[in-house]
């Protein structure tokens, strides 16, 4: 089975100025960056060999608990998902209230400390890639779960994509 994935984030801004300055002349700096993570098959340096894909929808203030091995999700073919190894972490908040994801306890270590974690308001997008070969290690019981918490009333929706390797 082949898995390929690519993940670009690229940024172009400008501020300007014109306000102020003699003869109509304006001033403006710009900033541009682009970053960009390419994959292909395996489980080495930027490679992976599973793949997670969801939407999924929160009732009021519930706190949804993922866990990543033997907790029922499959994959985007309908195996378990259960990857030794982490490589990509995507969440985009389709609102209508903003979530929460946070490491719980026995939670994959992708923030620094249990109860660690990101509010992601509604349109916002949590981009997370470990291309190295060890990734973030999801562990059986020990740091396999990720909790992501809906902070309002009502219904929300959120997309989750990951990828990972099997060793």
């Amino acid at each position: 089975m082949a898995v390929s994935a690519s993940g670009n984030v690229s940024l172009n801004a400008v501020l300007g100025q014109a306000e102020g300055l003699d003869l109509g002349i304006t001033k403006n700096a710009a900033v541009s960056k682009a970053l960009s993570n390419a994959f292909t098959t395996g489980t080495a340096v930027n490679q992976l060999d599973r793949l997670f894909a969801d939407e999924r929808t929160l009732t009021a203030t519930q706190v949804e608990q993922l866990d990543f091995i033997g907790g029922g999700l499959t994959d985007v073919l309908g195996a378990a998902w259960a990857p030794a190894r982490l490589k990509f972490l995507i969440i985009a908040n389709l609102g209508p209230n903003d979530i929460q994801v946070v490491r719980p306890s026995n939670g994959i270590p992708i923030f620094l400390a249990v109860g660690d974690g990101e509010q992601i308001p509604v349109g916002g997008v949590l981009y997370k890639s470990w291309p190295s070969a060890a990734g973030i290690v999801v562990t059986a019981g020990t740091g396999d779960l990720l909790n992501v918490t809906n902070v309002s009333a009502g219904t929300s929706v959120y997309q989750i994509i990951a990828g990972g390797a099997s060793a």
